[in-house]
């Protein structure tokens, strides 16, 4: 079969020729408009390449800005969520010691606007694990246990100065009462320290409502917002201002507001507590702890010397008595100094922090009669008086049990009646 006139047209060759030749000239002068057109028509699509590669970058730049944008928003939400949950706040703490039968004083003001729905507070008590646990979001307000018992626990909340505060209490309102402190029960010590055992926190809740929760967060369908906080630490005691309870109480609060659950500190930041708290309780200004007064305070805790627990602070016997916790004896001199002695320690005529033997070794290099007084190691809040009338016949100690806060008699009045100074 012959194929040639597929390939070929059937025109003689001498036609070909003819037609080549009358068509030679048009075809040299469209030739380089064609080639032009094509190098336009290239340019034109490589622009549109590009326009388009341009147009898609732009798209996904859009979509990337409208995706930051959902995540803005959605952030925006959830900061305006957590912004409303922490709108409770504390304005007025509650005393850190609190007593059976006494009346709380404490405030709470609502940072939002929220007075149409007419929201009110409700207080109850329970522990530093389990506050902890609530703002870490390991438990919800629900599961926590109370701990004790508050009478009048709810109160609403009024405007006052633009902002909703709970109800300041006067003679003729009921008084926010506690009622029973509880039962104390020994936590988990891996969870809680010895002396977030003894510390209580009161927890304030805005109380729900279908009409608060609209008004907080605009939605038409219910959903229920928990508004709450947490008072600083306090310590629930049964007794009076001056039993054995409050003043354990005290050393709780006073470890607390110093170092928080701290298990060990060291002898520095002890001495500053010290120094702070001794300032403190006494009213003293002239006549501060000096370093010597500290390390013979040092001597009395037991352990290595160089960190120092809440248990050797305030639990553990001191040494070598054994009779009584380093911080009873502390607080005993620094309540009595307050009370009876304020003027003498701070005119410098209580020699005060001193062992017996070194107190004795400085009289006994004295050749006049002569006494000094210091704090009793034996006997809490006591003097005791060291006398020498000659080097011959040594040094004598004695109490003065009568130097107490609630006696009468002055110091002076008390040395004047011991027949033993009489001549010294």
């Amino acid at each position: 079969m012959d194929y040639s006139a597929a390939f070929f047209p059937p025109y003689p060759i001498h036609l070909l020729e003819k037609i080549l030749a009358e068509n030679l000239d048009s075809l040299h002068q469209w030739l380089p408009t064609l080639v032009m057109n094509l190098e336009g028509t290239v340019i034109s699509l490589n622009e549109r390449k590009e326009q388009i590669f341009n147009n898609k970058q732009q798209f996904t730049n859009q979509q990337k800005l409208c995706q930051i944008g959902e995540n803005n928003e959605r952030t925006i939400d959830t900061i305006l969520q957590q912004l409303t949950l922490s709108s409770l706040l504390v304005s007025v703490q509650p005393s850190p010691i609190v007593r059976k039968e006494k009346s709380i004083k404490t405030e709470v003001r609502l940072l939002i606007d929220a007075a149409i729905a007419s929201p009110a507070v409700r207080c109850r008590i329970v522990s530093v694990c389990d506050a902890d646990a609530l703002q870490s979001g390991r438990k919800k307000c629900s599961q926590l246990q109370s701990q004790g018992k508050i009478e009048n626990d709810e109160t609403p909340l009024i405007v006052k100065d633009y902002v909703l505060v709970s109800q300041q209490y006067d003679e003729k309102e009921k008084h926010l009462l506690l009622k029973d402190i509880g039962t104390l029960k020994k936590s988990n010590t891996a969870e809680c320290s010895l002396v977030a055992e003894l510390k209580r926190v009161i927890l304030y809740e805005v109380i729900p409502s279908e009409d608060l929760c609209r008004t907080l967060l605009g939605y038409t369908e219910t959903i229920w917002v928990r508004i709450e906080t947490v008072s600083l630490p306090v310590v629930l005691i049964t007794g009076s201002k001056r039993s054995d309870q409050m003043i354990d109480a005290l050393s709780t609060i006073i470890w607390d507001r110093a170092f928080g659950d701290t298990k060990q500190v060291d002898w520095s930041s002890l001495a500053e507590l010290l120094k702070k708290t001794f300032a403190y309780v006494t009213g003293s200004t002239d006549r501060t702890l000096t370093d010597q007064d500290l390390q013979y305070l040092r001597g009395k805790l037991s352990g290595n010397g160089h960190t120092y627990s809440y248990a050797q602070f305030a639990k553990d016997k001191i040494v070598p008595e054994r009779k009584f916790t380093f911080w009873k004896y502390f607080y005993s001199i620094c309540d009595v100094i307050e009370k009876k002695l304020l003027q003498y320690w701070d005119k410098g005529y209580i020699m005060g922090f001193s062992s017996k033997e070194d107190a004795s070794k400085k009289l006994g290099e004295l050749e006049k009669p002569a006494f000094l007084l210091r704090f009793s190691d034996s006997q809490l809040g006591t003097l005791a008086v060291i006398y020498i009338k000659s080097p011959a016949t040594g040094v004598t100690h004695f109490l003065l049990p009568a130097v107490q806060p609630e006696k009468t008699y002055t110091i002076v009045a008390l040395l004047r009646e011991c027949e033993h100074l009489q001549y010294v």
